[in-house]
């Protein structure tokens, strides 16, 4: 494992009190299981609360921090999409948070038919090891279409300014399958777009586990694939997985991880 780094994306499902035997209180040791079992280097999470947050900063293992700030007030009010990483490994050397909307400055704001604000958390690390920086974005899109369309857009223009060297990695919650107009737009190549790639895609190694991501606490619902790990043309990826971990039927969340094994030069 010299060398490669592990990447995980993960909805972990808001505190949401109509969820019965599937609320927060039910699964927040899970959830924290589930990112101490599969070591991440970097997790992105989304629908995370400063509550739920703070469990999870608290029950882990002390060699993580995090980053992020609230939707709502770009503080600590509504949903964060949080970045976890290993203090001893990276070093972040700068951060910004956007929202998905034309007033992408402004905290609070919604962009298009957006049901709420949205989100994207920028990091920009130093990898200790080898003092080579890299970039790492989390996000979580509206489902509404014109949203979904229109922040897929914004992510490139934001993906646009940033450093073209350094490797980029971006996790998140699309809200929209890989036969999307919104997968597509991102995962194509256009004059002065950096390309992404869905890690699965590009992956060495045969995709584990499940075709979805959305697991409706495992009812039967459909069950699409709506969470993504994409990277640029300089990241390699050695395997992809969908994790399907659960206690008895019951699982961490409404939705399934993602990781990703991956890897780039050190110069």
């Amino acid at each position: 494992m010299n060398g490669i780094k592990r990447i995980m994306t993960f909805n972990i499902r808001y505190k949401n009190e109509i969820d019965g035997e599937n609320g927060w209180e039910y699964r927040k040791d899970k959830v924290v299981s589930m990112l101490d079992l599969y070591d991440a280097d970097i997790a992105g999470l989304q629908e995370a609360t400063i509550e739920m947050i703070n469990y999870i900063d608290s029950n882990l293992r002390d060699c993580y921090s995090w980053l992020g700030v609230g939707r709502n007030d770009g503080k600590k009010e509504g949903e964060f999409c949080p970045v976890f990483y290993r203090k001893g490994k990276y070093e972040p050397v700068s951060h910004e948070t956007y929202w998905l909307s034309s007033a992408m400055d402004c905290p609070g704001s919604k962009g298009w038919d957006a049901v709420c604000p949205r989100i994207v958390t920028c990091v920009l690390f130093k990898d200790l090891g080898t003092g080579r920086k890299f970039d790492f974005i989390n996000t979580h899109f509206d489902y509404k279409n014109e949203a979904n369309k229109n922040s897929a857009h914004l992510l490139k223009k934001i993906i646009k300014e940033r450093d073209c060297g350094v490797p980029l990695v971006i996790t998140g919650d699309f809200n929209c399958t890989n036969e999307s107009y919104t997968y597509r737009y991102l995962t194509q190549s256009g004059q002065s777009e950096r390309r992404l790639f869905d890690a699965q895609a590009i992956s060495g190694r045969p995709h584990h586990g499940p075709s979805y991501t959305i697991n409706m606490f495992n009812s039967e619902q459909k069950k699409e694939k709506i969470d993504f790990i994409f990277v640029s043309s300089n990241v390699k990826v050695v395997r992809h997985a969908v994790l399907a971990d659960h206690w008895d039927g019951y699982y961490p969340s409404d939705h399934l991880p993602v990781l990703a094994d991956i890897s780039w030069p050190t110069i």
